[in-house]
């Protein structure tokens, strides 16, 4: 039985139990005589008592059928291959004949083809998601563009905009109109004068005139020197007459200019004109101070710098009163710029004008200054000439028993300065406001403003601004705080 499986193993490691497969008669005579062998061994394993195997030529046909998949895997990979690489080589082929008429096409067949090309690319790109984020990113252009256009536009038209045009549909002739004509009529006036005043072109003197005229020097008779000179004595007492006329009407005209200022200043104190209508009133005059030469002394003198404290003293107490009632709108805006140009002016009259005023000497205007501060934090139009003004109220100064600068920092003038720093440490106009007014509280306090200051950090205030706006210059305005601004607390 053992020689009978050996022999089994030893033949049927090269025999195929499928007959269809074998072509020769040596395989199938093999093929038969292992499976005779195979039946022996299971017959005298039935004779001995044992079990005999389902088959014992399975494994040997397990392993070879293995081969043969293997074997057939691997040449279907090899045929696989090759078909690719024909393939490729036919893609190849055809790109490069392909190029290859691409490059032998005429120039009148590219040039009668450009069109096409071009709307078949333009269809591509305007199809394909680049050209929908173009025609989007175009929209969103378009529409900031006609948005910012409306913008400017609108505000040119609010800075153009003429004294006389009233907001309020109701009201049939502005107080702005009644100035506006009454200056017209002023500029008439002007207009008449100049034209009086404008002399006439000499005319050339003929040489006999000329000699009649030294009559000491000439031949000529001395009843035609008498005669000459009687017609330029008539002439030099025309002259003084038109002159005498010209100051007179130059009189009438500035008290006429007087009497409109007046009476602007007036109604844009009175409480009893609507809000808008006081504004309007501000607006002019604020206009008519930005104009310079002798306006902006009229405008201080008669009592301008106190009716714009005194609106914006309004604006704050009906902002802060909690009454129930509306707020003033809009926001003294006009009032504060027509403060600030009267403050900054650099004519000595308007600064002497300035000082005499009672707001600004009792120091009245520099709280209501920062009081409007105070309630518009982190605007920056607002705080910037806000700043301003009130560093311009501090260097001209208040009556000594006025205390300002304690006072003001006792309300907590210094804490906004820091505040808004912390705000708006990006504008550099605000920066440089807060450092000018800083700094004049310590050029007109005393030793212990300063002292107070310097504990709470003023020095080092007006470091950050510098260090953060290196362009901002006082141009030696506070050169006597340099030991002061050296100190530390």
């Amino acid at each position: 039985l053992a020689e009978a499986k050996a022999r089994l193993v030893a033949g049927g490691a090269e025999a195929r139990r499928d007959r269809r497969r074998h072509k020769s008669k040596a395989e199938r005579k093999q093929y038969e005589a292992l499976e005779a062998l195979a039946a022996d061994v299971a017959i005298a394993d039935a004779n001995a008592g044992l079990t005999p195997s389902a088959d014992y030529l399975l494994d040997l046909e397990e392993t070879q059928l293995k081969a043969e998949e293997e074997a057939e895997l691997r040449a279907a990979k090899r045929e696989l291959a090759e078909k690719m690489r024909q393939r490729e080589a036919l893609l190849r082929k055809q790109k490069a004949l392909a190029a290859k008429r691409a490059n032998q096409r005429s120039w009148a067949t590219a040039i009668a083809m450009f069109p096409v090309d071009l709307v078949a690319f333009a269809t591509k790109t305007t199809f394909s998601r680049w050209g929908v984020l173009a025609a989007f990113a175009g929209a969103f252009v378009a529409t900031l563009s006609a948005a910012v256009s409306y913008s400017f536009r609108k505000l040119e038209r609010d800075l153009t905009k003429d004294a006389d045009e009233d907001d309020d549909a109701e009201s049939v002739v502005s107080v702005g109109g009644k100035a506006r004509r009454a200056f017209e009529a002023v500029s008439a006036k002007v207009a008449e004068l100049r034209k009086m005043l404008e002399k006439p072109e000499k005319k050339p003197v003929p040489e006999r005139e000329r000699r009649y005229a030294d009559a000491g020097t000439s031949n000529v008779t001395a009843k035609a020197a008498a005669k000459l000179s009687g017609r330029a004595a008539e002439t030099t007492g025309a002259e003084k007459q038109s002159a005498k006329s010209a100051e007179a009407i130059h009189a009438d005209l500035y008290l006429a200019r007087r009497r409109c200022l007046s009476a602007l200043v007036n109604m844009s104190a009175d409480n009893r004109l609507d809000w808008r209508r006081r504004l309007r009133c501000h607006a002019a005059l604020l206009r008519l101070a930005a104009k310079g030469g002798g306006r902006p002394f009229l405008v201080a003198s008669l009592g301008a710098p106190g009716s714009a404290a005194a609106a914006m003293d309004l604006w704050v107490e009906r902002k802060t009163k909690g009454d129930g009632k509306p707020m003033l709108q809009p926001g003294p805006d006009a009032a504060l710029q027509l403060l600030r140009v009267l403050a900054t002016s650099a004519s000595p009259g308007v600064a002497r004008a300035m000082r005499d005023a009672e707001v600004v000497a009792s120091g009245s205007a520099a709280h209501t200054l920062l009081d409007v501060l105070a309630e518009t934090p982190g605007v920056l139009q607002v705080q910037h000439a806000g700043l301003a003004t009130l560093w311009a109220l501090l260097r001209l100064g208040a009556r000594a028993e006025a205390q300002l600068e304690k006072r003001l920092i006792d309300r907590g003038l210094f804490e906004h300065c820091q505040d808004e720093w912390e705000d708006s440490k990006e504008d550099e106009g605000v920066a440089h406001g807060i450092g000018g007014v800083v700094m004049q509280l310590a050029a007109n306090g005393d030793a212990d403003t300063r002292a107070g200051l310097t504990r709470s950090g003023a020095q080092a205030l007006v470091s950050a601004v510098f260090a953060k706006h290196p362009g901002v210059s006082y141009k030696g305005a506070f050169a006597s705080l340099k030991p002061w601004l050296r100190e530390k607390p």
